[in-house]
């Protein structure tokens, strides 16, 4: 009989514990843990029902084994956040929707930082690309508003011989000089940053060439030390060397 009413009580656990499923994550308290309806990073104590098993004496000092209801604080993660693991104490895992590209980092939500050389929210895009789409959308501002602003009339029958000045093309050229200054603002934004790329390679390449140079000094130092030394063990070397095509030569 009790074999079947601890079966019974756990039975009774598990449909219980399907049915809240997981709507809450048990957390300690810590940074960026909120409650589920507010999205502020003070942690909100949230009590949940949960089943605690217990023992106690019962009839005729024997040992029974039983559940009882009880009520936990539980906390839930900000939106945007979640643990690093589940023994983490609070949220400090930043969450974003997208990967972050070319080898940026997630460090906020829906935030991330890029490699040097990309740019955009998720790093999807070069220096190169972005200067490039800045560029056609400054001819679009400076092209198509002249063409509106330009005012072209045509002569009728009715207008004075004098009375021509409105046909005249109007350009507009403050917008004009607003536009090209924008325009040399990119340009010079663009020599910056490739001129700092450039004295970055110079560096490198430099220091390439001197470990060039002191690897051909240590081979050249290694070949005079060999051939002093097969001198010193064979004064016919050179001679033998000569012979080499002709015929073998024992060295040793």
């Amino acid at each position: 009989m009790k074999c079947v009413w601890l079966k019974l009580s756990w039975l009774v656990i598990l449909v219980v514990q399907s049915c809240w499923g997981d709507s809450y994550s048990k957390h300690t308290t810590g940074r960026r843990v909120c409650s589920p309806k507010a999205a502020t990073q003070d942690p909100v104590k949230v009590t949940v029902p949960t089943f605690q098993k217990f023992t106690k004496k019962c009839y005729e000092n024997q040992i029974c084994k039983g559940v009882r209801l009880t009520y936990e604080t539980k906390y839930e993660c900000c939106p945007g956040w979640v643990q690093n693991s589940k023994l983490s104490h609070g949220c400090n895992q930043p969450v974003c929707s997208r990967h972050c590209e070319n080898g940026g980092k997630c460090v906020a939500p829906e935030t991330c930082t890029c490699s040097p050389g990309f740019t955009g929210p998720f790093c999807e895009a070069d220096w190169t690309t972005k200067f490039a789409t800045e560029a056609r959308d400054l001819e679009i501002e400076f092209i198509n508003p002249n063409r509106k602003n330009f005012k072209k009339k045509h002569r009728t029958r009715n207008d004075s011989v004098g009375g021509d000045s409105e046909g005249a093309n109007v350009p507009v050229d403050n917008q004009s000089s607003h536009v090209i200054k924008r325009l040399e603002n990119k340009i010079e934004e663009m020599r910056k940053s490739h001129k700092e790329e450039f004295a970055s390679l110079e560096s490198k390449i430099s220091q390439l060439f001197s470990k060039i140079e002191i690897l051909q000094q240590r081979l050249q130092n290694c070949a005079a030390c060999d051939y002093a030394d097969r001198e010193n063990r064979h004064p016919n070397f050179l001679d033998k060397l000569r012979k080499i095509n002709s015929k073998d030569v024992d060295f040793y």
